[in-house]
């Protein structure tokens, strides 16, 4: 609607999943023009915190991601997050049932494609999850026998306020993914911090990151400003992210190296 309106010239946008559900009525479609530049997110973490779970099956999630041609849809994943599987069981549960789920969105959407002429309908970009290295190389191995030849582009999730430095900390992942995946492959970060934004701009790994940070300033400047947080206001927001990410989107070839050898 006016918000996506607002977002930058040449800006992709992601729209969650959750944002299109109407609880009676199924989902219902954003905004339609243009679509070139539209992803869509299937919103497993939120789903997961508010509700518990998807609040919409598999299929129905898939059949919405075929209607029209998204710039990609993610495969329905399962988030790691600690305040969401707090035990290693329940991570390498959540990591076996976001192979499953991939494999099952690949397999209704191609079938839209192949048996019911949905010629724009496009294969969901897998998400790899976990919470250690470890995990997220066992999403890569069962990804890679489900799948076969894994795509062009592969979603990370679980990267949300997760710490950039440290054993489990995104440089960390991202090294031991590097050293797994198959050189074609390169990822989206779901979410990550603006300081991870800056550190990891130019990886040859990394093709594109999203964030929320400019919608929760824009919160907060309404709130201390004692203003309504209007559209008009969370615009000049997401514009500013926007440009002061571009600006540092490339850091120094010496910074590169000292991050990721």
């Amino acid at each position: 609607g006016a918000l996506r309106r607002e977002a930058p010239p040449g800006a992709d946008v992601l729209i969650s999943a959750n944002a299109c559900w109407h609880p009676t009525r199924g989902f219902l479609e954003p905004d339609p023009e243009p679509w070139g530049n539209i992803a869509l997110d299937s919103a497993g973490f939120v789903a997961t915190r508010l509700y518990g779970g998807y609040r919409w099956p598999m299929a129905e999630y898939v059949d919405f991601a075929c209607l029209r041609p998204w710039r990609w849809w993610a495969a329905m994943d399962y988030c790691c997050e600690p305040e969401i599987a707090g035990d290693e069981a329940t991570v390498r549960q959540r990591v076996d049932l976001t192979v499953e789920s991939a494999a099952d969105c690949l397999a209704q959407a191609r079938w839209w494609r192949d048996e019911e002429g949905a010629t724009w309908a496009t294969d969901p970009m897998p998400v790899l999850q976990g919470w250690r290295p470890e995990h997220y190389l066992r999403c890569v191995d069962g990804l890679t026998e489900a799948w076969g030849d894994l795509p062009e582009l592969m979603g990370l999730g679980s990267v949300c306020r997760r710490n950039v430095h440290g054993r489990d900390g995104l440089l960390a992942i991202i090294g031991a993914l590097d050293a797994r995946l198959p050189p074609h492959v390169r990822l989206h970060l779901f979410g990550v911090k603006s300081a991870a934004l800056s550190l990891l701009a130019g990886h040859r790994r990394i093709a594109s990151m999203d964030s929320c940070a400019w919608d929760f300033a824009a919160r907060v400047t309404a709130r201390e400003e004692k203003v309504s947080c209007t559209t008009k206001l969370r615009g000049e927001h997401m514009r500013t992210w926007y440009a002061r990410q571009l600006a540092c989107r490339s850091p120094p070839p010496s910074r590169q190296a000292d991050l990721f050898g």
